[in-house]
């Protein structure tokens, strides 16, 4: 069913109808996507552009974060049907060529792309994977789609041939500002099924390649904090995808053991933002990394990179859930009763306004220096949070100038465990209350308490300023 697409701008109160502009030349849609491959699927890398086959130029080759290779079609105007028929050429091709002449044109075309370094590393990576049944899969995009495209699309995959359309559409404000809107059809159209890909392994099966690669533990840590954060863990031939219950074929992280190199994994900080409401993109980066990066756990480093994902998946904010539609007001009115109380115990809050989003964060009087409140189902989170903006050294040495007085911090805070965690970006120290949260209906004195930890810590971290904004500086890069 074709679906039309409608933005309306809100100005003066009033719904001003957004109009349409132009995705303009095919070139402009293919730097975008280039630049930004997360417009056509969450966690695909751009190895090749403009690529060379004997059927004709791949507007873009792409790795995808379950080790396929992804051809990219991009039509300036409709999406027809001869698109897909071009891209299974292109298919084809990349199916049946020999992996040396493969990397060799991709890196003839290196000049083309922006990060060559980590293009060949991903290449040679993939390449070292494959066997003669190379996996490939399709994306066409363009501006609108045809009504049998569909149709197609659906056919094709029940002989396993994945394909994703993507429709762009371009509307233009009154300001002349243009906003991009994107709709998919995806052959794994539902939301709960799995439509599995020609080979897979058990995630068992998996999990044996990471113990002979010397990262077994890494592998079950990680995967069973997943499980016990309620996702879902899906395996492909070479990798275990991570995902949101409810959305099986989408991307929130994947891990890809290879014996004699370690786990290879990626996560998408948007998608964990769009399934997880309250969690931020930056949030994510902000504990895992950036998601534009590819990063490897190894038999001797593991321990660290595992903790740390393991400590998200527990961190994790409960998904919306159909049932629970009050979630949102939850929130807002635990907010509305502890914030007056925030105010009065940190002396800081005070611009800060009730909302349905689970973090709060007061600033302590130093660049990157906060105290944050977490608002979960079931629990509350007190956090002092280093985070000056992409700058690990600078947030390491604040909460290493904190940790010096952490004997004045735990005795006043006799009945609390406090717990000291450096993210790859980040730094806090955090105390965790259970059974007090926006579900379970707390009384004026468990939020009194919750505002007396704050106001402790917040005190404490305040006392200390001038030395820990000190270390900061003198760690600046």
């Amino acid at each position: 069913m074709a679906a039309e697409i409608g933005i309306w701008s809100v100005e003066d109160d009033s719904p001003v109808r957004v109009e349409r502009s132009s995705v303009g030349l095919e070139v402009h849609l293919e730097d975008w996507v280039a630049g930004q491959p997360s417009l056509l699927s969450e966690g695909l890398q751009v190895v090749g552009r403009q690529l060379h086959v004997d059927a004709g130029y791949i507007d873009l080759l792409c790795l995808d974060a379950t080790g396929r290779w992804v051809i990219v079609e991009l039509k300036r105007a409709r999406l027809y049907r001869d698109a897909i028929v071009q891209a299974i050429d292109y298919a084809s091709c990349i199916q049946a060529i020999d992996g040396v002449a493969l990397r060799n044109s991709i890196e003839a075309g290196l000049d083309r792309l922006s990060n060559e370094e980590s293009v060949l590393e991903s290449v040679d990576y993939q390449l070292r994977s494959d066997d003669e049944d190379r996996d490939v899969a399709i994306i066409v995009a363009g501006a609108g789609v045809d009504p049998g495209m569909e149709r197609i699309v659906t056919y094709l995959g029940r002989f396993e041939i994945p394909i994703r359309v993507v429709s762009f559409d371009v509307f233009e404000a009154s300001d002349g500002a243009k906003l991009l809107v994107r709709e998919v059809l995806d052959d794994e159209v539902s939301q709960t099924g799995v439509t599995s890909p020609r080979k897979t392994r058990t995630v068992t099966e998996i999990g044996n390649v990471a113990q002979h690669a010397g990262v077994g533990e890494a592998f079950n840590q990680i995967i069973s904090g997943a499980e016990e954060a309620g996702l879902f863990c899906r395996p492909y031939k070479h990798s275990v995808m991570i995902t949101p219950p409810t959305h099986k074929n989408r991307y929130l992280m994947v891990l890809n053991p290879r014996e004699g190199l370690g786990i290879r994994m990626s996560h998408g900080s948007d998608a964990f933002a769009e399934f997880f409401p309250g969690l931020s993109a930056q949030a994510v980066e902000e504990a895992l990394g950036s998601s534009s990066e590819v990063y490897v756990l190894t038999k001797d480093e593991w321990q660290k990179k595992a903790q740390v994902l393991v400590e998200f998946f527990q961190q994790l904010p409960e998904m919306e859930s159909p049932e629970d539609g009050r979630r949102d007001d939850l929130i807002y009115d635990f907010h509305e009763r502890i914030l007056p109380k925030l105010r009065e115990t940190t002396q800081t809050f005070q611009n800060v306004r009730s909302s349905a989003n689970y973090w709060k964060a007061g600033s302590l009087g130093v660049n990157g220096l906060n105290v944050y409140l977490g608002a979960a189902k079931t629990k509350s989170i007190i956090q002092i949070w280093f985070s000056r903006a992409n700058s690990a050294s600078e947030n390491h040495a604040g909460i290493e100038a904190l940790q010096a007085h952490q004997t004045q911090l735990e005795e006043a805070l006799p009945d609390y465990e406090l717990e000291w965690r450096r993210a790859p970006a980040t730094a806090m120290v955090e105390v965790i209350v259970p059974e007090v949260g926006y579900g379970t209906e707390p009384t004026d004195s468990e939020l009194d308490e919750i505002a007396r930890i704050a106001g402790v810590m917040a005190t404490k971290a305040r006392k200390h300023k001038n030395e820990i904004a000190a270390a900061m500086d003198e760690a600046t890069p």
